[in-house]
């Protein structure tokens, strides 16, 4: 991987970071919103990048609260997907996806 794709990669992480901080900050009704909004416009290869990183900041979160409020988050990110992509296509990060 090049100097240019390393660099754009930790943008993109950035900015998913960012997209984390923010979702965790909005009331339910509003994440949810921006979940589906998010994922609407994402193609699966997107979609499993997108739940990558959400993953690895989601278990980051200190407290039991914030943890619960991730796993909710997660959860609502997952339902989505079975909505946009019309099945459950698995875990990230468990060896694979479904076929």
């Amino acid at each position: 991987m090049g100097f240019g794709q390393q660099l754009w990669n930790g943008l993109q992480f950035g900015v998913q970071h960012y997209q984390f901080r923010a979702l965790m900050q909005l009331d339910r009704e509003s994440a949810c919103d921006a979940i589906s909004q998010l994922v609407e416009g994402m193609t699966e290869e997107q979609f499993d990048e997108y739940e990558q990183v959400f993953l690895t900041h989601a278990i980051s979160v200190s407290g039991q609260p914030h943890r619960l409020r991730a796993l909710e988050l997660y959860a609502f990110l997952k339902m989505r997907e079975v909505g946009r992509y019309g099945r459950f296509r698995g875990f990230v990060g468990n060896g694979g996806r479904l076929t």
